[in-house]
C-alpha cells in the first residue's frame, strides 16, 4: 500500500492549528464575552475581532476533515474480516477518552459550586444521554456545548463504511453529489452549538476521497525546492482566507449550505498548507505537540472558560488571556493523560476491544 508521507505528526500539525483556532473562536466570538470580561483591544475594533473569531470556526471543519481522513485510512488498510467490526471498535476508541474527561468535567462542575442535579433538570436519563454524547439527538441538556461534536463524530464513525463505498464508486464526483444531497435534504439534526450537522457532510466526504485518491501523499511526494513550497503554502492559505471571507462577508443566507462548502474548502486548504507544505520545524514541532493533546483540549478549554472563568480572564490583555487558556487547557490535558496511564485506563478498553473482535470467532468459528 506504500508508505504514508502524510504521517501522524503531519496530522497533529493540522490538529494543532485547529485547536489554536478553536480557542480563539470561543474566547472572542461575541462582543458580550469580551465586554463582560473587561478584555481591551487597542489596535482593532471588537466588531472586527468578532468577525475573525467567527471565521476561525473553520476549526470544526478541520477536525471533521482529519477525523474522516483518519477513519478512511484505517478502513482502507483493514482486512475484510476486520471491517466487520470496524464501527464498534472505532466507536469505542472515540468514546473512551471522552468518558474519562466527561467524569472529570462533572467533578469540576460540582467543585466549582454548580448544581449538577439542576443542570440535568433532576432527570438521570439526561445525564446518561450526555455521557453517551447523544443529547443532541434527544434534544436534552449538555454539560458543555462542545459535547455536540462527540455526537457528530459518532455519526461519522457509523456512516464511514457506507460513505467509503459511495466515494469508491463515484470518486471526486462524490463531493458534488454530497452537495446536491445537502441542498435537497435542507437540514436534519441541528444544534445551537454546532449548527446543522449536514454542513459538515461535504468535508467528511472530501476527507474520504482524499484517502482513496491518496491526495495528501501524492502532494507530499512531489520533490520541490523551498521557494516553491513556500509559494504553495501561501497559495493554499489564501484560498482558505478567501473561502472564509466568502462565508462571513458575502453569503448571509445559507439555504443552500454554501457556508458549509466554503468552510470545507478552507479546512482542506489549511490541512494541505500545514500538513504538506510547511516544513519549518520550530513551527511544526510545537503545533504537532499541541495536536497530540488537541482531543482533550477541545473539551477542557470549554470547561475552563465556562465553569471557572476567573482562572482564565485574569487580565484585560487579550493576548495574555489567549495564552493562559492555551497553557491551562494543555497542562490539564497532559495531567489527565498521566492519570489515565497510571490507572491503566486504556489497557482496560484494549481488553474490551480484543474481546469484541473474538465475538464472531466464538459464534461462527475461524474463517478459512
Amino acid at each position: 500500500m506504500g508508505v504514508s508521507l502524510f504521517t501522524k505528526d503531519k496530522t497533529n500539525v493540522c490538529k494543532g492549528i485547529g485547536i489554536l483556532f478553536l480557542l480563539f473562536h470561543h474566547l472572542f466570538r461575541k462582543p458580550e464575552i469580551i465586554l463582560n470580561n473587561n478584555i481591551e483591544f487597542n489596535f482593532i475594533s471588537i466588531e472586527k475581532i468578532n468577525i475573525i473569531a467567527t471565521a476561525l470556526r473553520v476549526c470544526v471543519w478541520i477536525f471533521a476533515f482529519l477525523s474522516a481522513y483518519g477513519l478512511a485510512y484505517k478502513y482502507k488498510r483493514s482486512s475484510k474480516e476486520d471491517r466487520h467490526w470496524f464501527v464498534p471498535r472505532q466507536w469505542l476508541n472515540l468514546m473512551k477518552p471522552f468518558w474519562f474527561i466527561y467524569l472529570f468535567a462533572v467533578c469540576v462542575y460540582i467543585i466549582s459550586g454548580h448544581n449538577i442535579v439542576a443542570k440535568y433538570s433532576g432527570n438521570f436519563l439526561y445525564a446518561v444521554f450526555d455521557f453517551f454524547a447523544v443529547a443532541d439527538f434527544f434534544g436534552t441538556t449538555k454539560l458543555l456545548g462542545v459535547f455536540w461534536y462527540m455526537f457528530f463524530a459518532q455519526l461519522v464513525v457509523i456512516a464511514l463504511p457506507v460513505i467509503y463505498k459511495f466515494c469508491e464508486k463515484f470518486g471526486y464526483l462524490s463531493i458534488l453529489f454530497s452537495f446536491i444531497f445537502m441542498f435537497f435534504l435542507k437540514y436534519g439534526i441541528s444544534t445551537l452549538n454546532g449548527g446543522p450537522y449536514l454542513e459538515y457532510l461535504i468535508v467528511v466526504v472530501t476527507g474520504v476521497v482524499f484517502v482513496q485518491k491518496d491526495v495528501m501523499n501524492r502532494l507530499s511526494m512531489r520533490k520541490s525546492k523551498a521557494p516553491f513550497k513556500l509559494f504553495m503554502f501561501i497559495l493554499f492559505l489564501c484560498i482558505a482566507a478567501g473561502a472564509m471571507y466568502l462565508r462571513e462577508m458575502v453569503i448571509p443566507d445559507d439555504t443552500m449550505h454554501l457556508r458549509g462548502v466554503c468552510s470545507a474548502v478552507a479546512a482542506a486548504s489549511i490541512c494541505i498548507s500545514f500538513g504538506v507544505y510547511l516544513n519549518i520545524r520550530f513551527i511544526t514541532i510545537p503545533l504537532s505537540f499541541l495536536g497530540k493533546y488537541s482531543g482533550g483540549m477541545f473539551i477542557i478549554h470549554s470547561m475552563l472558560y465556562s465553569m471557572v472563568p476567573r482562572i482564565v480572564y485574569i487580565t484585560s490583555n487579550p493576548a495574555l488571556v489567549y495564552l493562559i487558556l492555551i497553557a491551562e487547557s494543555l497542562l490539564i490535558t497532559m495531567a489527565v493523560f498521566v492519570v489515565k496511564k497510571y490507572i491503566r485506563y486504556d489497557k482496560l478498553f484494549e481488553l474490551i476491544s480484543k474481546g469484541i473482535c473474538k465475538i464472531p470467532v466464538f459464534f461462527f468459528g475461524k474463517q478459512a
